[in-house]
């Protein structure tokens, strides 16, 4: 090397073997990270498939929620037919004990 042009040369040649390893390193690793993404997206629509199969729709738990319910609304209108009878039992029993004379001296009318 006995001119400043063969030493320039070789600088030169060293800086683009080195940006073109480092090209090709950051190449590797971007392949690497797109490949281990795509693995990790595969995973994932995997597990999204198999809760879709497990999960119920949400008209098998309106119709399991029904199974539940409808005894507890039937006792609940057997409740509320039972209450509305008993207030009209105790209307009838306060009209029947009004017609009673409240005194000896009271007489029907």
């Amino acid at each position: 090397m006995d001119s400043w042009q063969a030493w320039a040369a070789a600088l030169f040649g060293f800086v683009l073997s080195l940006i073109m390893f480092n090209h090709k390193r950051e190449k590797q690793r971007a392949d690497k990270t797109i490949d281990d993404f795509n693995a990790h997206k595969m995973e994932v629509m995997e597990r999204m498939t198999r809760l879709e199969a497990e999960v119920m729709t949400e008209r098998e738990v309106r119709e399991i929620l029904q199974e539940f319910l409808q005894p507890f609304l039937a006792s609940l209108q057997k409740i509320d037919n039972k209450t509305d009878s008993i207030s009209k039992d105790i209307v009838d029993l306060k009209i029947q004990m009004s017609s009673i004379p409240k005194r000896k001296d009271d007489k029907d009318e």
